[in-house]
């Protein structure tokens, strides 16, 4: 095993980088995004499974995965990420402390491999597969959700152990989270949150299932302003107003203080980046607008109980400001704190 491993690190030591892979510019979020096909054979090799389907990429390509047979015959769910050599890659350790608690349904890990090949660094880990199928793709057959009461009754609960977790790194910045909220409403807009609590930082509809409620995918997982992870789920319903409606009345006693109105501003602000960068139909944007527009009305509905300061500005309204972020196409910046 000595020899094997020696030889092994010798043959990466001689062996010529692949400088395009790891070139910053073909980077996502640190992770490179090619040379995934070679790699994921000698995944399977290592962790002795068989693949048995085309590989799926999540997000620009930053990851692969697909079903793999191992040799007890039971299938499980190999994913692939590689970064280049030297580098901490926060998303993947965030990954690979993803939470665990009773009632709360993620991916079992079954077994992990790591090698170095070509200046990359490459992480496979095989789980548990998830068998139904994910939300988005339920709401692109015609499925519903609007009226599902055992599954949204689940959601929240299951949000709500998530929020019980204890944790020490944070999914947003306090920095990161005043900037976004004030680039889009103001100045005057509530940016301080006095009530942080774990959320999963990436709640889309691709990233949990239906009927089973598992939730996968936890790169970005850690603290947040209160209500973020409900407040980020409902604003990727935009494309299903019934939908929408229905989470922002489920959860609306967690957009009521001024902590869940932060959370539900820094989501609004970021879906509007999204739209606006993306040249997505603006009418969705208007949607956004609406709820953070009402997510504001409560916080001055809030404030307006206690006597106010003379000459304290009263809570702003909603307006669409332009995103300098958005405009240049970027990506927003600083997104996530370092653990």
């Amino acid at each position: 095993m000595f020899l094997r491993s020696a030889a092994s690190r010798l043959v990466e030591a001689l062996s010529p980088k692949d400088h395009s892979a790891i070139a910053p510019e073909n980077l996502v979020y640190g992770f490179v995004t090619r040379g995934f096909e070679k790699a994921f054979i000698r995944a399977c090799r290592r962790l002795r499974v068989t693949p048995l389907s085309d590989r799926l990429h999540g997000f620009n390509a930053k990851s692969c995965g697909g079903l793999v047979r191992s040799a007890d015959d039971s299938l499980q769910w190999l994913k692939l990420s590689g970064v280049p050599r030297g580098t901490t890659n926060t998303r993947r350790e965030r990954e690979k402390s993803m939470p665990v608690l009773d009632g709360l349904r993620t991916p079992q890990v079954l077994a992990t491999t790591t090698w170095r090949s070509r200046g990359v660094q490459w992480y496979a880990v095989a789980m548990t597969p998830v068998s139904s199928p994910t939300v988005r793709d339920f709401l692109d057959g015609g499925g519903s959700l609007a009226h599902d009461e055992d599954w949204l009754g689940r959601l929240r609960a299951t949000l709500g152990q998530l929020a019980s977790i204890p944790t020490t790194h944070r999914c947003l910045s306090e920095p990161y989270v005043a900037a976004a909220i004030r680039e889009r409403f103001g100045a005057e807009a509530p940016t301080v949150a006095t009530e942080w609590h774990t959320a999963h930082g990436d709640l889309s509809w691709a990233n949990l299932t239906v009927p089973d409620l598992v939730l996968y995918d936890w790169e970005t997982w850690g603290l947040a302003p209160r209500a973020y992870d409900a407040a980020y789920l409902m604003v990727q319903s935009i494309w299903n107003i019934d939908l929408m409606h229905r989470l922002e009345h489920e959860f609306r006693d967690e957009f009521a203080t001024p902590s869940d109105c932060v959370g539900l501003l820094v989501a609004c602000a970021e879906m509007l980046n999204y739209i606006e960068a993306s040249g997505i139909d603006p009418a969705h944007a208007r949607r956004v607008e609406a709820i953070a527009r009402r997510g504001l009305e409560r916080h001055a509905a809030a404030r307006s109980v206690a006597p106010t300061e003379p000459g304290k500005p009263t809570a702003p309204t909603a307006t669409r400001q332009p995103s300098t972020a958005a405009a240049s196409g970027r990506p927003w910046d600083g997104r996530t704190a370092p653990g």
